[in-house]
């Protein structure tokens, strides 16, 4: 009973680099989100983990697509491949859904609960927000 062939290294490495680079990303939007206070830079902190684990389940439909046939799958695992690509679908799909008003409406709320309970380490996140435009 064959199997399909299995997706060369390159599509790997090219994963693995892209998994890199979103983890990368990922950090320095997070850093960007603290120093800032941005709550629209942690948002995009946020989604760029959302890619991250996005790759990693194609990452992982590589490796179990690649596994032999066995008893109890005598064609291979070969099909894993789409029904991980599928689950990323469904996660792109609904993740504009999450970018809803009560959501924004939330985190709002949270900053101004921050502003009130501890308006000094606000201030130091305002004082950050405002800077000088770039020269371009």
């Amino acid at each position: 009973m064959a199997s399909r062939p299995t997706k060369p290294l390159a599509s790997r490495t090219v994963l693995s680099a892209a998994i890199a680079g979103n983890v990368a990303v990922a950090a320095t939007k997070f850093a960007a989100a603290g120093w800032t206070g941005s709550s629209a830079m942690l948002s995009e902190a946020v989604h760029s983990v959302v890619d991250t684990g996005n790759s990693v389940l194609i990452l992982y439909g590589m490796h179990r697509a690649s596994q032999p046939p066995d008893h109890h799958h005598p064609f291979g695992y070969w099909r894993e491949i789409y029904f991980r690509s599928f689950v990323v679908a469904l996660s792109l799909e609904f993740d504009d859904d999450l970018k809803t008003p009560a959501l924004e409406a939330k985190v709002m709320e949270l900053e101004r609960r921050l502003r009130l309970s501890h308006p000094d380490v606000v201030a130091v996140f305002a004082a950050r927000r405002v800077r000088k435009p770039m020269p371009i």
